[in-house]
């Protein structure tokens, strides 16, 4: 393993123990919560990285893997098959790596200084991984990039079409 694989190795762990250990300015809603965060060795060289909303609380929340086992995940799973791929081709993450509930417990939104105090979690994944594209998987998904890096992109007029932003190729959907 060469010295590079190593030092990706080294943040990949570095980050995981981050985000178990929830350094980082919690969010009241969800202090509650464990962060859905399941980034390998594997994925290191995920060329295809989507970004979601936020875990489901019968998705993620349940299985530790975002994008499954609920109906966003089997929505999910038949647009990557409708493009030839599969999971095992891509990386998944969401804009808010904890779960949001309203007050009866059901899924939420995730709000907008939530996902600004996820956006360094996001913006770590991103460069460890350095993928060929990024896909946004909504407006909420779309918001946490800009909180990395400024851009003017809108899903009204932008969705379905392929920009550069902050040296990636972004793709909203």
């Amino acid at each position: 393993m060469g010295f590079k694989n190593k030092n990706k190795k080294w943040e990949l762990n570095s980050l995981e123990r981050k985000i178990i250990n929830k350094d980082c300015p919690n969010c009241i809603r969800m202090k509650e919560c464990n962060p859905v965060f399941s980034m390998t060795e594997a994925d290191l060289n995920k060329k295809i990285l989507f970004i979601a909303e936020a875990p489901g609380r019968l998705g993620a929340e349940i299985s530790r893997i975002p994008m499954c086992a609920d109906q966003s995940g089997e929505n999910f799973e038949e647009l990557i098959s409708s493009i030839n791929l599969a999971r095992e081709d891509i990386y998944i993450t969401n804009s808010v790596l904890c779960l949001p509930l309203n007050n009866e417990g059901n899924n939420n939104t995730p709000k907008e200084n939530e996902i600004k105090n996820c956006s360094y979690f996001l913006s770590e994944q991103i460069d460890l991984i350095k993928p060929e594209i990024i896909i946004t998987l909504g407006a909420k998904a779309l918001k946490a990039l800009k909180y990395i890096r400024n851009h003017r992109f809108a899903l009204n007029k932008d969705v379905a079409t392929l920009h550069l932003w902050n040296g990636y190729y972004i793709f909203l959907l």
